[in-house]
């Protein structure tokens, strides 16, 4: 993955972006190799097979042993016996195959023509008419109804409403004229067309149509009145009533759907769309496995039911079956190749085990057949975002809001594009817009916080992470903005207290874990800050700032200096920059009277910094030691010259003048300790020509706060979208022709049979 601000590839075994100090989520599980063999069907025929191939050894064994053939011969009999087994149970299902799939074919190729022959007798029949009376409105309907089965839809739309103008209240014309605006993506005009047509007569057919409408369009009360008005009128019809049980399902009502479900099942037991809504009403009320079970039914029942298959692969994914799940989403796209839907849960499901590549391709494809369904384009952006793509993003992202203004969703993850591109300002905009619509938003809240952070803001980055957690009192991610912006405050106690709340509601996040550590370091507790950044270090080796905190917690015990020497030369490969790092290791040399060591990496520190004057005096102090008095005056003096009001640097070069026999030079020095520091040169009075002072020797402490990492900007969960029978999204489309019927339903059954020779 890329980190989305730097677009610095990390590693695969890495999470966080050491450059940005920002932790990401694993945008993916360990990505699932596509085995056959780790498919639990397939895993079953391979039993089945087993299964038959030890049957029919036994027959043989048992033949051998009736006879008393020799041992070769009975060997090889039973060899003979279950391969043969296992030969029975594989081949004749292929054979099945072929057959079907030939036959199917060959229907297809009648029904073809029968369709072509019925579409081109009627056109040749209505056009003929119109000849003969151009004003005619049910010529103008018949012949909107044949460019709708041919899939001209808009040129079904205009002679749908030429009727119209020749018979304003044309049944057909009336009924049909939405549908085929909505096959053209024209909302607007559908629901104008539909509402149209309710208002001038209540028809039953014109009221499930715009019941349909509104259902497709998220407004369940509005769906359920017209719907429920329909099926009073016309409780036979099997279709109308299949509308009303969806839309009592998507309401919520999941008794009644189930019960109306049930009716229509009883009614048509073969009839797998009815088996699909039963399975979805069992997993709407939370009972996976008998959703599970029911969708396995459905399946059966018509193996070629892509809606059933892609279903069946969304459950397989919440059961944690990834490579049933894949198998059942890829079969599901080639059943129904330009369903959106179908490829929008494909694609999801490739991002989230490791194969973005694929996922990506496959949302792009459903956003190009679907240009105004806003959950396509808000999956593609999350899945973009996901994957550091933060153009495309960006890009899918306004488009979902562009299409569905009350997205809240698409707002929050458009923030975290914003926020990763480092547009603060807009970033903020469109989180007041997301609580505006949503104010109840614990992740806007959330990412309120994080932004307020980055700018410093750490009082509200405080404020903003209480209210998320008022929001999701459990959350750990409100729990870890909060401690974040206490920490950066310099309140490391209630950080302390609020990252080990986040540690309890994720334990396996480096983040937490990492900052909790860091939090009891700035307090002064190094014992458990050794112990959180060991199990940071031990949990993602590959994240080497650990190395460096985790020397400074072990220089802090004296028992601990060994293992501060290791981890601190560990460091030094990924931080040969890092002077307090050289200058913790000269003084570990120092205290350990290694004293070209320690020169050694004094000096290192003195070329990274030769502006600080610590450095300069640890040096010339290491020179002293060693007796080397005309560098350690050299170092000495170059401190002086960086700060000159340092009475201890005066008091040390004196001693380093007075071992040189430069009497002059070393009284100056020392009548200067006393201007500067009257106390400090009384006290030094006793051993002032006898040591040096290096009391002022000291480990440089760790950076803790600039260490710090933030969690990548929280996103909004991908939005699955469960997949009706083929009957649920079906217009009601009416004709006064009976050979016009009889080829819509034609093409309803030509429609199955190029499903069943797809897979």
């Amino acid at each position: 993955m890329q980190c989305g601000r730097c677009t610095a590839e990390i590693p695969n075994k890495r999470t966080v972006c050491v450059d940005c100090k920002i932790a990401y989520p694993r945008a993916a599980m360990t990505k699932v190799r596509l085995s056959r063999w780790k498919s639990r069907r397939e895993k079953r025929a391979l039993v089945r097979d087993l299964l038959w191939a030890l049957f029919f050894g036994c027959l043989g064994f048992a033949y051998a042993s009736h006879v008393r053939l020799p041992q070769q011969l009975m060997t090889i009999i039973i060899l003979v016996g279950a391969v043969g087994g296992a030969l029975l149970a594989y081949i004749p299902p292929g054979w099945r195959d072929t057959i079907e799939r030939r036959r199917v074919g060959s229907r297809l190729r009648r029904h073809l023509l029968e369709l072509n022959a019925m579409v081109t007798e009627e056109n040749e029949k209505w056009e003929k008419v119109l000849r003969e009376a151009a004003d005619d409105g049910s010529a103008h309907a018949e012949l909107g109804v044949i460019a709708y089965i041919n899939e001209d839809f808009p040129g079904s739309a205009v002679s749908f409403s030429r009727a119209l103008e020749c018979d304003p209240q044309n049944r057909v014309a009336l009924l049909n004229l939405g549908a085929a605006y909505d096959q053209q993506g024209r909302d607007k005009d559908a629901r104008g067309a539909f509402e149209a047509s309710v208002a001038s007569d209540g028809d039953p057919l014109r009221r499930a149509n715009l019941g349909l409408y509104y259902r497709k369009h998220y407004a369940w009360n509005l769906a359920l009145e017209e719907l429920r008005q329909a099926v009073e009128q016309l409780p036979d019809d099997v279709r109308v009533r299949t509308h009303w049980s969806v839309a009592l399902l998507e309401k919520g009502e999941h008794e009644k759907a189930l019960q109306e479900i049930a009716a229509l099942a009883s009614k048509d037991p073969g009839n797998a769309d009815h088996q699909v809504h039963r399975a979805l009403s069992w997993r709407k009320s939370g009972d996976l496995r008998k959703a599970i079970a029911e969708m396995e039914k459905a399946t059966r029942l018509d193996r070629h039911h892509g809606r059933a298959r892609g279903n069946l692969g969304l459950l397989h994914f919440v059961d944690g079956q990834m490579v049933d799940s894949l198998f059942d989403l890829r079969d599901a796209c080639v059943l129904d190749p330009c369903y959106p839907p179908a490829k929008i849960n494909y694609g999801l499901v490739l991002c989230l085990t490791g194969h973005a590549e694929e996922g990506m391709t496959c949302l792009k494809e459903a956003r190009d057949l679907s240009l105004e369904t806003w959950d396509t384009h808000y999956n593609l952006g999350l899945a973009a975002l996901e994957q550091g793509d933060l153009e495309t993003a960006a890009a899918a992202l306004r488009k979902a809001i562009e299409t569905n203004e009350d997205d809240t969703d698409a707002r929050i993850n458009l923030s975290a594009v914003c926020f990763l591109q480092r547009s603060f300002s807009e970033a903020g905009k469109s989180l007041s817009a997301a609580l505006k619509s949503d104010p109840g938003s614990a992740l806007a809240y959330s990412n309120l916080s994080l932004l307020y952070s980055e700018l410093g803001k750490y009082d509200d980055a405080a404020r903003m992470a209480t209210k998320a957690m008022e929001m999701a009192p459990n959350g750990p991610g409100p729990c870890f903005r909060l401690g974040y912006a206490l920490m950066m405050s310099g309140n490391t106690k209630d950080a302390i207290d609020q990252l080990k709340t986040a540690v309890r509601g994720n334990p396996r996040s480096l983040a937490v874990r990492w900052n909790l550590g860091l939090a009891h370091y700035g307090y002064g507790d190094y014992q458990a800050a050794a112990t959180e950044i060991e199990w940071v270090l031990k949990s993602e080796p590959s994240f080497y700032p650990a190395h460096y905190a985790l020397g400074c917690c072990y220089l802090q015990n004296e028992k601990m200096e060994s293992a501060a020497i290791q981890k601190l030369l560990a460091a030094l490969a990924f931080e040969p920059r890092n002077a307090d790092l050289h200058v913790n290791l000269g003084l570990v040399y120092y205290q350990r009277k290694q004293i070209a060591k320690a020169i050694r990496w004094y000096m290192k520190a003195v070329r990274l910094r030769p502006q600080s004057a610590d450095d300069h005096n640890n040096l010339a102090l290491a020179y002293a030691r060693r007796k080397d008095l005309a560098q350690a005056v050299v170092h000495f003096e170059k401190s002086l010259a960086i700060n000159p009001t340092n009475p201890v640097t005066h008091s040390n070069v004196g001693l380093a003048y007075y071992f040189q026999n430069a009497t002059e030079k070393s009284v100056e020095h020392w009548n200067r300790v006393s201007q500067l520091d009257a106390r400090y040169a009384e006290a030094r009075e006793a051993v002032q020509t006898a040591q040096y002072d290096d009391a002022q020797m000291a480990f440089r402490l760790l950076d803790w706060q600039k260490r710090a990492l933030q969690l990548a900007p929280g996103m909004a969960q991908p939005h699955f979208r469960y997949l009706y029978g083929y009957s649920e999204d079906q217009w009601e489309i009416a004709t006064e022709s009976e050979r016009l019927g009889k080829a819509l339903q034609l093409q309803e059954e030509i429609g199955k049979l190029e499903r069943r020779l797809s897979l």
